[in-house]
C-alpha cells in the first residue's frame, strides 16, 4: 500500500511511525511518502510549527510507546510545577506523580531573533525517526490532492504522486490545498498570541523558574489564561483567548506582577497561530483521511497529544481494517468524535472560570479551598485537579467537569463563597500544594 502524508509535524511523523511499526497480514511494509516543504531545523517561522511546545505526561508516556525515546538535546526543561498568579497571590502545584515527565520542546530551532545555538528541534526529531524507519520525505508545497473510487493524487508545482491512501496532516496555520473528490472542511479556530523572551535565571541551575510554567488568568481583555513555559534559555509566551489585539502582549507585560519576572521584554519571534476550537467536516472518507489539527484537538490544551492519539488510531485503522470510508468510520471516527464531544464539556468549564475570575469573592474562595486541600493526598483534593486538568490536558475535561459540578464540592465552594462576603480573609503570599 502507498501512503501519501500531506504534512511532516507531529500527527504526519506519528502516523508515519505507527503505520511502519504495525505488522500487516500481508507481512509486508507500506509505502510513505511525507510531503512538507519547512526545514523544522531552522529558527523562527522557517522552522517552527507554532505553538507553546509542553509535553503532557500522557503524551510522554504515548511516544514511548511508541518505542521512542525523546534526546536529551531536544528537551529544553522538565516541568516540575505550575504556580498560578491570582491577586497577588501565588499557587504552587507539584506534579502529582514525581516519577512522570512533563517537557517543554521547540517545534522548530529556536526564536527567530535568538543567540542560543544548537537547539533540536521536537519536530524534527519525529521527521527524522519517520525517515529512519523506511518513509522518504519531499520537500514540496502540495497544491492539490485528488480523490477518485480507485485511486489517490498528490500534486505540488514539480509533480503528481498515486496513491492508495492520503493522509491530510496540514494543520490549521498553513495555506489548505484544493482538495478534488472530497468534501473536506477544516475546524474553526480562534487567533492566540505567542511570543519569546531571554531566560535571565537560566545561568542558575538551581532556580526554580527553570522548571515552572507561570500562568495568569486577568491583565488583558479576552484572555483565558496566559503562561510563561520555560525553554532553556528562553521563555516562551503563549496566551490563547477571544479577540485579543495586536498590542496585547505589551499591554500584558505592563503589569507589574508580569514585569517582575520578565526582566528583558525584547520579543524575540512572535506569532498569532490558530487554535481548533472545533471539529472539522468531511475529515474521513474513500482513501482520505485528516488527522491531527486537521481534525480536531483537546481545546487549548495537549495538541501534540491530541496528534498523537489520532494518527495511531489513524495508521491502525488504515493497516489492520482499510481505507474506505465505512473502516474509518467505524474505527478512526469514534475517537475524534469523543474529544469532540469531551471539548464540549471544556468549553462549559471555561466559562465558569470566566465567570469566577470576575469575581474577587470567588477567587478568594478558591485559594481557600486550595489551601485547604494542600493538606489532604492528591487523590482527595478536587478543586486542585480540576485547575491541573484544565491547564495540562492530564485528565479528560468530562472528568474535572464532573468533579466540579458534583453536590458535596459546590456545597464546599459556595460555603467557602459566602465566608469571604461575610469575612474576607487574608490568605499567605504564597499557597504550596504539594504531591
Amino acid at each position: 500500500m502507498r501512503i501519501g502524508i500531506v504534512g511532516g509535524g507531529p500527527s504526519g511523523s506519528f502516523f508515519a511511525i505507527s503505520a511502519l511499526s504495525i505488522p500487516s497480514s500481508t507481512g509486508s511494509k507500506p509505502e510513505i511518502v511525507i510531503f512538507e516543504r519547512k526545514d523544522f531545523s531552522k529558527p523562527g517561522p522557517a522552522g517552527c510549527n507554532m505553538c507553546a511546545g509542553i509535553l503532557s505526561a500522557r503524551t510522554v508516556n504515548g511516544i514511548k510507546a511508541l518505542g521512542l525515546r525523546i534526546p536529551e538535546d531536544v528537551i529544553r526543561a522538565r516541568i516540575d510545577r505550575y504556580i498560578l498568579c491570582f491577586q497577588g497571590i501565588r499557587v504552587v502545584m507539584e506534579k502529582p506523580n514525581e516519577k512522570e515527565e512533563i517537557l517543554s520542546i521547540y517545534r522548530g530551532g529556536g526564536p527567530f531573533r535568538g543567540d542560543a545555538k544548537g537547539i533540536k528541534s521536537f519536530d524534527q526529531f519525529l521527521i527524522d525517526e519517520a525517515i529512519g524507519r523506511g518513509a522518504v520525505l519531499i520537500r514540496e508545497t502540495v497544491r492539490e490532492i485528488e480523490v477518485t473510487r480507485s485511486e489517490a493524487f498528490i500534486r505540488t508545482s514539480n509533480g503528481s504522486w498515486k496513491f492508495d491512501l492520503v493522509v491530510y496532516a496540514g494543520g490549521v496555520n498553513g495555506e489548505l490545498p484544493k482538495i478534488k473528490g472530497h468534501r473536506y472542511i477544516p475546524p474553526k479556530t480562534e487567533r492566540m498570541i505567542q511570543d519569546e523572551f531571554r531566560n535571565p535565571s537560566f545561568s542558575c541551575s538551581c532556580n526554580p523558574w527553570n522548571s515552572s510554567v507561570h500562568i495568569f488568568f486577568k491583565g488583558i481583555k479576552g484572555l483565558i489564561f496566559a503562561g510563561f513555559v520555560p525553554k532553556g534559555p528562553y521563555i516562551n509566551l503563549s496566551i490563547p483567548g477571544h479577540g485579543l489585539k495586536e498590542g496585547s502582549v505589551d499591554k500584558f507585560l505592563d503589569l507589574e506582577v508580569v514585569g517582575r519576572l520578565v526582566e528583558d521584554r525584547t520579543r524575540l519571534c512572535g506569532c498569532r497561530p490558530k487554535a481548533v476550537v472545533s471539529m472539522a467536516e468531511g475529515f474521513y472518507g474513500d482513501r482520505f483521511v485528516a488527522i491531527g489539527d486537521a481534525c480536531v484537538s483537546r481545546l487549548y490544551k495537549d495538541g501534540i497529544g491530541s496528534a498523537l492519539s489520532l494518527a495511531t488510531k489513524a495508521a491502525e485503522t488504515a493497516i489492520l481494517h482499510g481505507i474506505k470510508a465505512r473502516d474509518f468510520e467505524a474505527h478512526y471516527a469514534p475517537l475524534c468524535k469523543r474529544i469532540d464531544r469531551d471539548n464540549k464539556y471544556g468549553r462549559s468549564m471555561f466559562r465558569t472560570w470566566r465567570i469566577m475570575k470576575g469575581c474577587p469573592f470567588l477567587i478568594r474562595a478558591a485559594i481557600r479551598i486550595l489551601d485547604m486541600e494542600s493538606k489532604v493526598p492528591w487523590e482527595d483534593r478536587i478543586l486542585g485537579r480540576v485547575i491541573w486538568g484544565l491547564l495540562t490536558g492530564e485528565e479528560s475535561y468530562e472528568r474535572i467537569h464532573g468533579l466540579f459540578r458534583s453536590g458535596d464540592f459546590q456545597k464546599v465552594l459556595w460555603a467557602n463563597a459566602v465566608l469571604e462576603i461575610v469575612r474576607p480573609s487574608r490568605p499567605s503570599p504564597t499557597v504550596m500544594l504539594r504531591r
